[in-house]
């Protein structure tokens, strides 16, 4: 309910005063939304992602599905066991034990769905050059212990979406395939944690 709101507030927000944006105030209306609550509510930042700007903030945000992409689309499908290590790391913050990335999740689990397809509908894009950048906003902006803390809770992400399928019926041999073990060694290479 909250995603189908934001998204009439953003169109609301993009159309000039006229019928058209009173049309979806009134759509927004049948689903029983406050839009000034609500414009209230996501103009807050959920988190404190001090020292860095809105904008980067934005592209960090999105560095743990771009790990999902890199690791566990490698073999071009995620799987429901990947899925699911992702999901709990989403459902369950608390367990989470870097606290950036646990900032993270807590900021995006409301519209996790979206940015997990927008991040496969990314599957072109240069996801490294990505994940690069904002291993060097980290290097930047915080404490090199801090932002190694950041890179290694990224690259546990990865190996934890590898490890959750592959051996034998899930249970034996290696968990970890060739492909995705050359994409946490790229994944390493990226954030500088050799």
């Amino acid at each position: 309910m909250v995603l189908l709101a934001r998204t009439l507030l953003d169109m609301a927000g993009t159309l000039d005063n006229g019928p058209k944006q009173a049309a979806l105030a009134s759509m927004a209306g049948l689903f029983q939304v406050d839009l000034e609550a609500l414009h209230e509510q996501l103009l807050t930042p959920r988190v404190d992602h001090a020292p860095f700007t809105e904008a980067e903030w934005g592209r960090i945000r999105k560095a743990p599905f771009y790990v999902l992409l890199m690791v566990g689309l490698v073999d071009g499908e995620l799987d429901e066991k990947e899925s699911a290590t992702f999901g709990e790391m989403l459902e369950q913050p608390g367990t989470v034990a870097d606290p950036w990335l646990r900032k993270i999740v807590l900021d995006v689990r409301e519209e996790a769905a979206v940015l997990i397809m927008g991040t496969v509908n990314r599957r072109g894009q240069d996801i490294g050059s990505q994940l690069a950048e904002i291993s060097r906003l980290f290097d930047q902006r915080t404490s090199p212990e801090v932002a190694r803390s950041f890179k290694l809770a990224l690259h546990k992400l990865g190996t934890d979406i590898a490890e959750s399928s592959g051996g034998f019926l899930g249970l034996f041999g290696n968990k970890i395939s060739p492909a995705e073990k050359k994409a946490l060694t790229t994944l390493s290479t990226i954030l500088g944690i050799e």
